[in-house]
């Protein structure tokens, strides 16, 4: 996804002299003779933070899965696929990225690197945006069709909503990252490991992962959450009309217990799917613009610009399990279960209530 900005860095002398194919894939940051400025010891630190959280974090959301019956659930699944995706970010591109363009400003590993980091740097956010669209159209199917989602809506459907995920991101990058590293991966002694270089063919441009894994994605996740928010204000009007009086679910002695459990577990899963589209949104808005303009727009922003939209991107990452969290009471109580909080609260609750009684 950071690839775009050699877009900008090509001249017509490149284009008419071929021996300088590979020079116009140079970083935005650095030349052939440029002295390499290591960035500043606050800014590696703080990069090192954000990539120790989002490792930690993600792997903390896999093992609570893992764990914990209670959470192994279709919608919970999905959420696991996204940790994994976001995880393996951790793991594989922010370091690199971190390490070559923003603490040295060049590439310093070797093309078989560039070109193994080059593929989990577009495919595995592209399997988190993906999976962040499923679960919008995951909570249109529940409030459209609440019937059907109950009866169809199964440990298999969620594995393959996740192969689906894993499919549609590998058909938007394959084909362009097949040719681009096939003809163009010799890149290293230029320092440099970029997807789009001159003699590219437009078709294997890295446009079509940013259209196919961002905003197809996007434009689904979108429309499927409209569509989810006014299927809940039409529900909630109707039932007004009709019952102006009625007690809530948790009160009311007709309610079933099993009825009460599912929707806990719908406003639950709604608040999920609520805070994972602000921060899709929001991290990926500036990569978005960004990109736009470089690609269809030509515009030529400022190098910073690229960087920053590039980590907002990578931030979502970071805050997702987070995002989650803040949602998911289930994985609030998975936390707390997996750190003795939980037996503390019971024990602190029973002694309150053998205080009471004793008073």
């Amino acid at each position: 996804m950071v690839f775009f900005r050699s877009l900008l860095n090509s001249t017509e002398a490149d284009v008419q002299d071929p021996d300088h194919v590979l020079n116009t894939s140079l970083p935005h940051n650095i030349s052939e003779t440029a002295t390499v400025v290591p960035a500043a010891w606050w800014t590696v630190l703080f990069y090192a933070l954000m990539i120790t959280i989002a490792i930690v974090g993600n792997l903390l959301v896999i093992l609570l899965v893992a764990l914990y019956r209670k959470l192994r659930t279709p919608f919970n699944y999905i959420l696991l696929n996204i940790a994994v995706a976001d995880a393996l970010v951790g793991l594989f591109s922010m370091p690199q990225y971190a390490a070559s363009y923003l603490y040295l400003g060049l590439w310093s590993f070797s093309d078989a690197q560039c070109s193994f980091w080059m593929f989990f740097d577009y495919f595995m956010p592209a399997i988190s945006l993906s999976s962040i669209a499923a679960l919008s159209c995951d909570r249109c199917w529940a409030v459209t069709y609440p019937t059907a989602y109950r009866n169809y809506h199964t440990h298999r459907k969620a594995f393959t909503i996740i192969g689906i995920t894993w499919l549609f991101s590998v058909i938007g990058v394959l084909p362009g990252y097949s040719y681009t590293r096939s003809y163009f991966a010799d890149q290293s002694v230029n320092q440099s490991c970029s997807w789009n270089v001159d003699g590219l063919p437009d078709w294997a441009t890295d446009f079509t992962p940013l259209a196919v894994n961002i905003w197809i994605p996007f434009a689904i996740t979108l429309a499927c959450y409209v569509a989810t928010v006014l299927k809940i204000l039409n529900l909630r009007l109707k039932r007004q009309a009709i019952f102006p009086h009625a007690l809530p679910a948790a009160q009311n002695s007709a309610g079933s217990q099993g009825k009460f459990f599912r929707a806990r577990q719908d406003r639950q899963a709604f608040r999920v799917v609520t805070l994972l589209v602000c921060g899709f949104f929001i991290a990926y808005m500036p990569w978005t613009i960004y990109s736009v303009r470089a690609a269809l727009l030509k515009y030529d922003d400022p190098a910073i610009f690229g960087d920053l939209a590039s980590w907002m991107s990578y931030s979502l990452s970071m805050f997702s399990p987070f995002i989650c969290g803040a949602g998911s009471r289930d994985l609030q109580e998975g936390v707390k279960k997996l750190f003795g909080r939980e037996d503390r609260g019971k024990l602190k609750r029973s002694s309150m209530r053998v205080n009471t009684i004793a008073n």
